[in-house]
């Protein structure tokens, strides 16, 4: 312990500021605590059965999510939730960019996938947003939800649409490739030999390709057309968001160790402060008198 030259002051100058910051760390933490609002989300299976429309092979669902998020979470996207919700108010009228407050805004975002979940394969993911305000909050993680449904719908359409289009493609490949090998085989056959066998095996390929294709591409045009009617694999709500009734943090006790530790480290710099002054003093003393 440093001394002012009585111990019992400094003693109790570190005591009385660790004191004080322990308070003030306890008072602080309730004048400005945290609310976190969550939506639960369960993913529905298609509602036609597989033997009918094959369902697309599945996807991990922190994969599909991700998938997601990011054409959900932009910075316009954020920046407009921002301005018509007026958040962050505080920060913005104190000359912070949008850009940081964008980014403060996302860090307050999250969307996990439910943990304990039977079976396998988890079906229900949460989606949070955490913030100063309760009602804010639970406005936040209620639009955000609705953003995820609505990026799902939109997910399953393109990627319905984008397997069509790929096949349609193939299979006008294919029956090009077709004909022109029917045009061989056409040529070949006055001559016959070993070349026409071979034209023969690879005819048989192709238009067992060819027909594996036309059947892959009405099967591809149904789930565009399931997809089109809400009746493929959706997210569902099944738990909106709620007004946060307590706050998350920060913990009060913890604020109140941080408030007395930084209390502590004042007074040992006040304590010091004075010490060495003294010194000073008892040295420039001394040499005036020498």
């Amino acid at each position: 312990m440093v001394s002012l030259g009585r111990r019992s002051v400094g003693k109790w100058l570190v005591v009385v500021f660790a004191a004080m910051g322990a308070v003030t760390g306890y008072v602080l933490s309730g004048v400005s605590p945290d609310y976190r609002s969550e939506a639960r989300i369960q993913v529905v299976p298609q509602r036609i059965p597989a033997d009918i429309v094959p369902a697309p092979a599945p996807l991990r669902l922190e994969d599909r999510l991700t998938t997601i998020s990011q054409p959900v979470l932009t910075r316009t996207r954020l920046e407009s939730l921002i301005r018509d919700l007026n958040l962050f108010e505080k920060e913005r009228r104190s000359g912070v960019i949008m850009q940081d407050v964008v980014e403060l805004m996302y860090k307050n975002i999250s969307i996990t996938v439910a943990t304990g979940q039977a079976g396998d394969a988890p079906s229900v993911f949460i989606v949070s947003y955490t913030g100063k305000d309760r009602r804010a909050a639970q406005q936040v993680a209620e639009k955000i939800a609705g953003f995820v449904i609505d990026g799902s719908l939109k997910d399953g359409a393109t990627r319905a649409e984008t397997t069509s289009d790929f096949l349609n493609s193939q299979v006008e490949d294919t029956g090009r490739r077709l004909a022109a090998h029917d045009e061989q085989m056409a040529a070949a056959r006055t001559v016959g030999g070993r070349d026409f066998a071979l034209l023969q095996v690879e005819g048989e390929v192709i238009r067992g390709t060819y027909k594996s294709l036309l059947e892959k591409r009405e099967q591809a045009l149904m789930r565009v057309n399931m997809e089109r009617r809400q009746i493929g694999e959706q997210f569902q709500l099944v738990e909106p968001a709620r007004i946060p009734e307590r706050p998350i943090g920060p913990a009060r006790s913890a604020a109140a160790a941080a408030g007395g530790l930084a209390g502590l480290a004042l007074a040992l710099v006040v304590n010091l402060f004075f010490v060495t002054r003294r010194a000073l003093t008892a040295r420039a003393t001394v040499a005036t008198q020498t």
